[in-house]
């Protein structure tokens, strides 16, 4: 006689086996506990005969504990990882999948292909901080200018430097419109890499309107970038493919 068994805790079906005849009353079979000899139903996949032991009766539930699973909210996008209980079933914020990759920045749930996608929003702003940050980049490393002798030379950028930059401007504009006790300043300053030299009042005006000139610019392509990523880009692959050198069409 066939024998079905069942778990202790969640008795749920678990095998079949041969019952052990009773050696004292022949044509007796001995069941053991966390078994039953009435047969379990069919059932299908993701599901899981559950044996009710005051009603002796089996009932199907849903069995999706070896499933990959996520919360999701309502408007699809990642909560956490999620561990299917015995009798739980997937719903609209319960799905079937496994962990977004964690290269994504939210990740929403795309039912149509079942898979995960970045949320677009996101990657755009993610993509406007990026530019952000290498804007400030380039505006402290360095800039080119021909303000001294006319000859095309590198000159440092940092806080510092501009600060310099600003300040000797400051004094030359005194001198050249005449401030009194501003007569005989002199003007000392270096390209980047080189040592300190005379400057004329005119040269150091030239540098400050250079370095404007190259900060206006930086800041101006850093904002052209911004409003070409939030405003015209409509993929999250194009947006992330944008970089600083980026020719925008």
């Amino acid at each position: 006689m066939k024998i079905y068994n069942y778990s202790y805790l969640t008795y749920e079906y678990l095998s079949t086996s041969d019952a052990t005849e009773d050696p004292l009353e022949k044509g007796r079979y001995l069941i053991p506990a966390y078994a039953t000899d009435i047969q379990p139903p069919e059932y299908e996949k993701n599901q899981t005969p559950i044996f009710n032991v005051g009603t002796k009766v089996w009932n199907v539930v849903d069995d999706y504990r070896n499933q990959n699973g996520c919360e999701i909210d309502k408007n699809v996008y990642f909560i956490r990882q999620h561990l299917f209980t015995l009798g739980e079933k997937p719903s609209s914020t319960l799905i079937l999948a496994s962990l977004p990759n964690t290269s994504l920045l939210k990740p929403k749930w795309d039912s149509t292909n079942n898979q995960w996608v970045d949320d677009l929003n996101a990657v755009k702003q993610n993509k406007c901080q990026q530019i952000e940050n290498k804007c400030k980049q380039m505006l402290t490393s360095g800039f080119v200018s021909t303000a001294y002798q006319n000859i095309s030379k590198t000159y440092s950028s940092t806080l510092e430097n501009q600060s310099n930059i600003q300040g000797n401007a400051i004094s030359a504009m005194s001198k050249i419109a005449g401030t009194p006790g501003c007569e005989n300043d002199k003007f000392y300053y270096h390209a980047q890499g080189e040592e300190f030299v005379e400057w004329t009042a005119q040269e150091v005006l030239t540098l400050a309107r250079d370095w404007k000139v190259f900060k206006e610019q930086q800041l101006f392509k850093s904002k052209s970038l911004q409003t070409y990523v939030n405003d015209v880009l409509t993929t999250v692959d194009s947006v992330k493919s944008v970089t600083w050198d980026t020719e925008m069409v």
